[in-house]
């Protein structure tokens, strides 16, 4: 997925994130959406 995708996502409230700061370093924290428990099951 593209970063602009991602920040296009943040800004309509698809994902979650937040600023952090380690020293130096900034950026953004995004909190990822839980996988999809259907995509590995197999049906009967």
């Amino acid at each position: 997925m593209a970063k602009q995708t991602v920040l296009d996502r943040i800004r309509r409230g698809e994902l979650n994130a937040v600023h952090v700061n380690r020293g130096q370093r900034k950026g953004l924290a995004i909190q990822l959406p839980l996988p999809e428990e259907t995509l590995f099951t197999t049906a009967p």
